[in-house]
């Protein structure tokens, strides 16, 4: 490959259950273009996908004085991955963990998280593909400006274990760190958006993402 580009929407719903428990629904999808070359010369290829759903939940503990500790978790429902050109439709195969704690100190909101993804063994065109499980810990910070504006900070590390197929090794270990700079804008009570860049700090990152998101509280 000569290189990836992707635009991706994902869509995120939260529904509080009770002051400490709120459910948690993610599903994205995404259009890639991918550029190579072989031995006929310069190509491309793309495809437009729905990729995963994610159900789960998040549980918010007592504050601790200016901390309040969060535990989430979500499970897979649906994904489609590929391997060799062979694209297979996954359920219930990936989860994830997250423990976080954020800290309000004016004019500063900050979150420090720490968890896991786990991935199980998938059977993709005949092969067995372990795409290995991974550990990430973050640190997120806003700085409030003004009542409508803030300024977004986040650092990111990620460890990707080994890749395996057929029990045999096709990937090394990763290390994944990124950087992200962006801002807030509150368009009313109930709707903010946000905008942000990110880079990556290793050749195993994304060369660099562009992000747009817009929060609604209904």
């Amino acid at each position: 490959w000569m290189d990836t580009k992707s635009v991706s929407l994902s869509q995120t719903f939260i529904y509080g259950i009770n002051k400490d428990f709120d459910l948690l629904l993610t599903g994205s999808g995404s259009s890639k273009r991918r550029e190579y070359i072989d031995f006929s010369g310069y190509k491309n290829s793309s495809a437009t996908n729905f990729d995963s759903l994610w159900i789960g939940g998040i549980y918010s503990f007592e504050a601790l004085g200016d901390f309040k500790p969060q535990l989430s978790a979500q499970i897979a429902a649906y994904q489609k991955k590929e391997y060799q050109n062979i694209s297979e439709n996954l359920y219930a195969r990936s989860a994830t963990i997250k423990a976080s704690i954020k800290n309000y100190s004016d004019p500063v909101v900050s979150t420090f998280s720490i968890g896991a993804v786990v991935n199980g063994k998938n059977r993709i065109g005949g092969y067995e593909v372990e795409d290995g499980n991974q550990i990430f810990f973050g640190l997120d910070m806003s700085i409030i400006l003004s009542p409508k504006v803030s300024l977004d900070i986040a650092l990111d590390q990620r460890y990707q274990m080994e890749g395996k197929t057929d029990g045999y090794k096709v990937s090394n270990s990763k290390s994944i760190p990124t950087m992200s700079l962006g801002a807030t804008y509150v368009l009313t009570p109930k709707t903010s958006l946000s905008i942000s860049g990110s880079a990556g700090g290793s050749s195993d990152a994304p060369d660099s993402i562009f992000s747009l998101s817009l929060w609604r509280k209904f």
